[in-house]
């Protein structure tokens, strides 16, 4: 089965769905103003995808948005590299959730550049200096390296001190977490526990919208990690240190 078309005759998203749908073999070319990407499907099973350096299910994320080109489908090309796995309609609402946040950080990259000729700076706000947290405190969770509170935001309002090198070696993880809660600021309530190859994270968020981040040493076990989280938390509220960060 061969067919050819136009894309603002046949949405992207139902043309990919074709050759699954109809159980095909073979390879789906659509040529658009923003490039050429290729689909290769064995009965109907969507298994390698390519455009430019892009491959995988990356590729979909950026076609997702076509609404003008050229497409055609060949019966029976056999295709040997396997990039894509996993089921078409998930990997369609991956490409989709994909594309949402990529014009969101558009957005906010734009907002943030005009607010800046402006002169008046977007994220001034989030500029604040974290209330640093005691030893004594830290010592109430015997494994852990780190702790710190991040608020609804994302921001860091209130860290233990560390060493150097081992604050830079998180580093990167951390801005991952206070990403994650200023795009999801509900989703840490309760605790959630993330075993990592260079150290055990544990987190928990409360009614305020303050989320408690521990960072243990790796493989710490999830019941000890747990429990000193908890005892942590518990120093905090005790002693009044919120009261430090809290409504700023």
């Amino acid at each position: 089965m061969a067919f050819t078309g136009n894309l603002k005759e046949f949405g992207i998203v139902s043309l990919l769905q074709l050759p699954n749908t109809n159980r095909l073999t073979g390879r789906l070319t659509v040529e658009g103003s923003e490039g050429s990407a290729e689909f290769f499907y064995s009965r109907g099973k969507l298994i390698h995808a390519a455009c430019g350096e892009a491959s995988g299910k990356e590729v979909l994320s950026c076609v997702i948005d076509w609404k003008e080109g050229e497409f055609s489908f060949e019966s029976d090309i056999a295709c040997y590299e396997k990039t894509v796995t996993g089921d078409l309609h998930h990997i369609i609402m991956w490409a989709v959730k994909e594309r949402d946040e990529r014009k969101k950080r558009e957005a906010e990259l734009r907002e943030a550049e005009e607010a800046k000729r402006s002169g008046n700076p977007q994220n001034e706000e989030t500029k604040i200096e974290p209330v640093v947290i005691p030893d004594s405190f830290l010592a109430k969770a015997a494994h852990a390296s780190f702790a710190c509170v991040v608020d609804s935001k994302g921001r860091l309002v209130a860290a233990s001190e560390s060493e150097g090198d081992y604050r830079e070696s998180i580093k990167g993880y951390l801005k991952a977490v206070q990403s994650f809660i200023r795009e999801y600021p509900q989703a840490p309530v309760g605790k959630t526990f993330i075993d990592a190859q260079s150290f055990s994270l544990g987190l928990c968020g409360d009614a305020d919208g303050y989320t408690t981040v521990l960072f243990a040493a790796p493989n710490t076990r999830l019941g000890i990690l747990s429990m000193e989280l908890g005892k942590f938390m518990a120093e905090l509220e005790k002693s009044g240190f919120g009261e430090k960060y809290e409504g700023r």
